[in-house]
């Protein structure tokens, strides 16, 4: 080892001090942080190349690095987390990092062990120097002593210029100094000796203090004089007081080596704390590693037998899916039929509607046959104008007599007025639809044409009161005969007898006729209610029979579902003993695997179990085509069976098919009956209404009204006669579609014959198959039954759905003809309103017979009542059907609902028995395997008994020498612990110069860094500029843009009001033109 002096010894001492800490600074604490924190602080060797005097920063140096002993726990714990290919990388990359980190951590410890021991041995041989040194002063302290007086001063002046002479110069001027015969010694001023090595006496020595003592000294050496010169020019004062002051200096020295001493033992007790240090790390490093190494073996295993079971699993879930295709392809065929059947019963519905509707056609044509009738009429009726217009000449003079009266009744039909213009503004609102408008224009005129009927006959009748004398009573009975609905209908051949002739002695016939119409129109009214109260009964029957459906329908469904917890426990049990032979089998697979692991030493016996295995498998195979071969015909069978169940369907299609097609036969019988009835109804009806026009015609004044009715009446010919042909045409399909119906029934029944021949026969060999598949089609079969009663009962609600719809539906065409009925009811009172205005318009010249009028009109108003409270009650019965039908919807939808659900469930149980039947055919099989497997095992183990026994004295002479072989390891770890640590040392080496090319390496990618990052900035910057002065212009323009929508929408704004205004402007002349439409509509 080279000499070292002064400045070859500061920088380790230096470190030293900063490292553990220098005085009573912040790091006098350290070596119990130390204690406490091994990883406190990584040894930079670049410090050795700064000064000593950062002493400032030890104290901060002892939490810098901590970051390392805290994050070892994390790493650990979150070794604590399930398996996955995340956890295993993310462990991975932990472990990865723990290694490097201890690599660095060791390195560290390394350069620092090395460091240390190089300062010790530079204190070491520091305190041999200062040993030598203080000895050889006492031994000069010891020859002066002896010497003389003359001598002792030569000699102590030669001494104190050899090696110390010049310390009285550099410490504290001398007293001789200070003397005037001593000039050159006043200039030196040294530093006191106090703070020279060691600054404080409590704390260890700082060398800083140190290094410019000694080279003062060295100075001091070479500025000194000869000995000679001393000697001569100093005297025995001087000599004593030097020696006074080299006492001082080695009292001083022997605090510097105590101070050193300390410092010696505390270098030692951080050597101790950084072994134990290390060894910690390495013990926990190696508990790490098995660690990580058991949870990999772990995670192996689980990864192993995940794999297995997901493999499992996904065969499983395969087979499954290919029996839920084999269901769902069954069941679309299923589907496909029925929609086949449902099509072809909608065709059959179509050609029902279609006769219903020739029927009605029927009834329109001999409405047109009436009106040739009513232009006969009108010859009679312009004969008759002639006499009434002396008549109202007459009636003229009368008018201002009864002027006053009707004045009274004006007041009244203003109130009538004001009711019309309330219903004209109800229909204004329904002006959209221009269709509905036309018709109700069309009813309007019908309506006061039929009031206007109504007054001239009630003015007929008072002529015929008046002039009882002149003429005869046949009108009055004639009248009567007509107006009575009960009486007997009279042929439209047949000529009417002019309202001119009476009967002799009818007085009073013109009150019994007005008696007898009113008598007419309230029996007609109720017949009309007794009608609808039929219908209405009828409803309720049918609301009877469908609840009862509904509860037999109910009943069925808890059966079904009696019988689905009856097979969910079935599944249950068949699942719970598939669970046990699971088990069963896991528990065996064991116990063959552990007595496979005890036999794989021995040869023989492993001959042996492959001979064995290889005759299971065979018997494995051929089990497993005797399965399939059973399969095949078990499927052929099913087959089969489906077919003969599947044409025991269509004979109860047909069957129910047979019975539809008759119940329409009785419902169209029903509703020839039916229209037989209205075409009676009706014919009564037209000779009433011809007697209604018959007197209007009398009582009109102008000619041009009857003339547009008589427009009216051929246009709604030619539109009848249009329709005419249009039924005629669609009877001819009729008639050609029932023929073809006819055809196809007749090859439906050969085919059924066809079928019922090759029933016969599949039966014969279904007798045949059934003995053989009995023990496994038991549970099918009552499986099957219980889904042919669902599927009948569906077939049952789909009839009964379908006879639903169709009453539904004439139910739809009922409350169609009654709408249309009090429509008319309502035209004819506003006709009745109306014409009562005219009709007080005309009798202004009647002055005898305004009394008369009066009753008649009360009489008239009487009825009116009437039929505006059947009306009302008519209106409250169809409100109550319609609310009837949306509850038959409301069921009928509940019912489809009902439907589906059992459909489902249909759907789910068929899913649900082929899972059951394959598994229990699978657990069987297996059953019969696995109790070969343990008849072979029994044997098997009977045999390995002895085999075990000769293995346990096997394994004791294993256990014999693996004792023997553990010795040896464990001198062989011995040799190859040695030879770890060689390679320790030389990789320590290694990594220091790795680690200095890496620090050099790492500022300049930190300078090149900084440049790049300054680019980058500068960039940005101008980019941000750029896009800020673009913003700006886009904000411009958008702000001249919005300016300019602003003003465009202001515009926009302003041509709305002017429109408004205009409009506003232009209304009240419109209003007043509608106000005129509407009234010359109201006369």
């Amino acid at each position: 080892m080279s000499r070292l002096n002064g400045k070859d010894f500061a920088p380790s001492l230096g470190l030293r001090h900063s490292e553990g800490g220098g005085g009573g600074g912040p790091g006098a604490n350290t070596s119990s942080d130390r204690s406490k924190k091994p990883f406190s602080r990584p040894f930079n060797k670049n410090r050795l190349q700064h000064e000593t005097a950062a002493t400032a920063g030890s104290g901060a140096g002892g939490t810098s690095n901590v970051a390392p002993a805290t994050r070892m726990p994390s790493s650990t714990g979150s070794s604590s987390s399930p398996p996955s290919a995340a956890d295993t990388n993310a462990l991975i990359r932990q472990n990865n990092e723990l290694r490097h980190r201890l690599q660095e951590e060791a390195n560290n410890y390394r350069r620092r062990l090395d460091t240390y021991k190089q300062a010790q041995n530079n204190q070491a041989a520091l305190v041999s120097r200062l040993q030598a040194k203080v000895l050889q002063y006492k031994q000069r302290c010891t020859d002066l002593e002896q010497l003389p007086p003359a001598a002792a001063s030569c000699i102590g002046g030669g001494g104190s210029g050899g090696r110390y002479g010049g310390g009285t110069g550099s410490r504290e001027p001398s007293p001789g100094s200070r003397h005037p015969h001593h000039p050159h010694h006043v200039p030196s001023s040294p530093p006191p000796t106090g703070g020279a090595i060691c600054s404080d006496g409590t704390g260890p020595l700082s060398l800083p203090s140190v290094c410019p003592a000694a080279r003062e000294r060295a100075r001091s050496r070479s500025r000194s004089q000869s000995p000679c010169r001393k000697y001569s020019e100093g005297s025995h004062d001087e000599i004593r007081h030097q020696l006074d002051e080299e006492r001082r200096r080695c009292e001083k020295l022997l605090v510097e080596n105590s101070c050193l001493r300390q410092q010696l033992e505390e270098s030692h007790r951080t050597n101790d704390a950084l072994t134990n240090d290390l060894q910690k790390l390495t013990s926990d490093w190696e508990s790490l590693r098995d660690e990580l190494l058991s949870k990999e073996d772990e995670w192996k295993e689980e990864e192993q037998a995940f794999n297995d079971y997901y493999n499992n699993e996904h065969t499983r879930l395969l087979k499954m899916w290919r029996e839920v295709v084999q269901v769902r392809r069954m069941f679309n065929e299923m589907a496909s039929t029925t929609k086949m059947e449902l099509g072809r019963m909608h065709l059959e519905l179509s050609g029902t509607v279609r006769e219903v509707s020739g029927a009605c056609s029927g009834v329109s044509v001999n409405l047109k046959q009436s009106s040739k009738f009513e232009e006969a009429q009108q010859m009679h009726i312009e004969r008759e104008n002639m006499e009434l217009k002396s008549q109202l000449s007459e009636l003229r003079l009368q008018y201002e007599a009864a002027r006053q009266e009707i004045s009274q009744r004006d007041q009244r039909l203003q109130q009538m007025g004001q009711d019309l213009k309330l219903l004209d503004d109800r229909y204004t609102q329904a002006d959209s639809q221009a269709a509905q408008a036309h018709r109700m224009n069309d009813e309007l005129e019908r309506l006061q044409a039929a009031l206007r009927d109504i007054a001239h006959a009630v003015v007929q009748d008072a002529e015929t009161s008046a002039s009882a004398d002149v003429g005869c009573g046949g009108i009055a009975g004639e009248g009567q005969h007509h107006l009575h609905l009960s009486q007997p209908i009279v042929s439209p051949g047949v000529a009417p007898r002019s309202p001119k002739r009476s009967s002799a002695g009818a007085g009073s016939g013109g009150l019994r006729a007005s008696q007898a119409f009113a008598e007419g129109t309230i029996s007609a009214v109720q017949a009309a209610l007794h009608k609808y109260q039929l219908a209405i009964h009828d409803l309720q029957v049918k609301l009877q029979t469908n609840n009862e459906t509904l509860k037999a329908t109910r009943k069925q469904y808890d059966g079904c579902e009696h019988a689905r917890d009856m097979l969910s426990g079935k599944v249950t049990e068949l699942t719970e003993k598939l669970d046990s032979a699971n088990h069963q089998l896991s528990e065996l697979y064991k116990e063959r695997d552990s007595l496979q692991k005890t036999l794989d030493g021995l040869r023989s016996d492993k001959h042996t179990v492959e001979r064995g295995k290889a005759e299971l498998n065979s018997i494995v195979d051929s089990l497993n085509t005797d399965y399939e071969k059973l399969q095949n015909v078990n499927s052929k069978l099913q087959k089969m069976y489906d077919a003969l169940e599947e044409e025991k369907m269509i004979e109860l299609e047909l069957q129910r098919v047979h019975k539809d097609k008759d119940i329409q036969e009785l419902n169209l019988r029903a509703e020839e009956e039916r229209c037989s009835r209205l075409r009676e109804e009706t014919i009564t009806l037209r000779e009433e209404l011809n007697k209604l026009y018959l007197s209007r015609d009398l009582l009109e004044q102008q000619r041009i009204e009857s003339d547009g009715l008589l427009n009216m009446l051929e246009k709604q010919k030619l539109e009848l006669e249009f329709e005419l042909d249009r039924v005629t045409g669609e009877r001819n399909e009729l008639h050609a579609t029932l023929e073809k119906r006819t055809n196809s029934n007749e090859h439906q029944e050969q085919e059924i014959r066809q079928l019922k021949s090759t029933v016969v026969q599949l039966d014969e060999e279904r007798s045949k198959l059934r003995l053989q598949s009995n023990d496994q089609s038991a549970d099918l079969a009552s499986l099957k039954k219980e889904l042919i009663s669902a599927e009948q009962a569906r077939l049952d609600l789909d009839s009964e759905k379908l006879a639903i719809s169709e009453r539904l539906k004439c139910l739809e065409m009922e409350k169609d003809k009654i709408e249309a009925e009090l429509s008319c009811v309502a035209r004819e009172r506003n006709d009745l309103s109306n014409q009562l205005a005219t009709i007080s318009r005309k009798k202004e010249t009647v002055g005898e017979e305004v009394m008369r009028l009066r009753q008649r009109l009360e009489q008239s108003n009487e009825m009116n009542g009437r039929l505006n409270r059947s009306l009302e009650e008519l209106v409250k019965e169809s409100e109550e059907k319609t609310v009837t039908i949306e509850g038959h919807e409301k069921e009928l939808q509940r019912l489809q609902e009902q439907l589906a659900s059992i459909r489902s469930e249909k759907e789910s149980l068929e899913a649900v028995l082929f899972d059951t039947n394959t598994s229990l055919e699978e657990a069987e099989a297996k059953k019969d395997a696995l109790e070969r497997e343990n008849q072979d095992l029994l044997i098997k183990q009977e045999s390995h008994k002895a085999l075990i026994a000769r293995l346990n004295k096997d394994l004791e002479n294993a256990e014999r020498r693996a004792q023997d072989i553990k010795i040896q390891l464990t001198n062989a770890a011995a040799n190859q612990e040695a030879e770890f640590l060689q390679k320790l040392s030389s990789l320590r080496t290694f990594s220091e110069e790795n680690i200095k090319k890496l620090n050099d390496e790492k500022e300049q990618i930190r300078q090149t860094l900084e440049k790049r990052m300054q680019q980058s900035l500068q960039a940005l910057e101008s980019a941000k500029d750029a896009e800020i002065r673009q913003l700006r212009e886009q904000y411009e323009t958008l702000q001249m843009h919005l300016d300019a929508l602003n003003q465009q929408h202001e515009e926009v704004i302003l041509r709305a009001e002017n429109e408004k205004a205009a409009s506003l402007v232009d209304c009240p002349p419109r209003q007043a033109g509608s106000d005129r439409e509407v009234g010359t509509h109201s006369t």
